[in-house]
Formats: C-alpha cells, sequence, structure tokens
C-alpha cells in the first residue's frame, strides 16, 4: 500500500475481538478521490506515528492499545479528535443451526465510515 500523504483526509485508529493470536489493532489513513479506508496492523503503522505527527503538525497519540472489543476513534484531523472512526455492526451469517451458534461465539462485525467522516472527506476537506 503506498498512500501519498497529500491524499489523507484521516488518521485513526480501531481494534477488534481477534486478539492475541491474531492482529487487532490497526492504524487507519482515510484517502479521498476516490474514498478509500486503507489500515495496517499497528505493529507496522505505529513507528510512523512520530514522523506522521511532525507531518501533521500535531502529536498523533493512540489510546486504544488495551481494548479488547470493536472500539475505533480518530488521531487526525483535531476537528474530529476522539470521535469515533466506525459504525460496528453485527452481520449474521444465516439461519441455520451451525450459523446461529457461529454467531454466537465467534460473531462477525462489519466497520463502516461514521458519517461524521465521511461528510469530512467527500466535503474536500484538505490540510
Amino acid at each position: 500500500m503506498v498512500v501519498g500523504f497529500e491524499s489523507i483526509r484521516v488518521i485513526g485508529e480501531y481494534t477488534t475481538n481477534a486478539g492475541p493470536s491474531f492482529d487487532d489493532y490497526f492504524l487507519v489513513f482515510v484517502v479521498a478521490n476516490p474514498m478509500q479506508v486503507h489500515a495496517v496492523p499497528m505493529e507496522v503503522g505505529g513507528p510512523f506515528l512520530r514522523e506522521l505527527s511532525a507531518k501533521m503538525g500535531t502529536e498523533l497519540q493512540c489510546g486504544l492499545a488495551n481494548r479488547t472489543d470493536f472500539a475505533s476513534r480518530v488521531l487526525w484531523p483535531t476537528t474530529l479528535l476522539d470521535r469515533p472512526l466506525f459504525d460496528f455492526r453485527p452481520q449474521g451469517r444465516g439461519r441455520g443451526v451451525w450459523s446461529r451458534l457461529k454467531d454466537t461465539v465467534l460473531p462477525l462485525v462489519a466497520g463502516e465510515l461514521t458519517a461524521e467522516v465521511k461528510r469530512l472527506v467527500e466535503a474536500g476537506w484538505t490540510h
């Protein structure tokens, strides 16, 4: 994934309930034209936060490191700081007994950018 600095509109973070066996903490870049979401595991993206902070002109501080559930927040721009990045919704697998059992034990969850984040990106906000 190569994301040009100029195309970044929102930086955020999110967690899932997949840890500790799988990646469960991500750094997120929302870019424009077209609007896309790029997520990288925090262990890969985290080391670049100091450099990103310098480019963005504000200190980017993560705050979800110890979460074990689905959570998200905006790190930048500061106008949306600490606001949710994603709306999380459970997705059912089907009606069968096995599907319902899987939904109970290992639910599927979909994340969609919040309306507030979408509006900012669609409005053509730039840094």
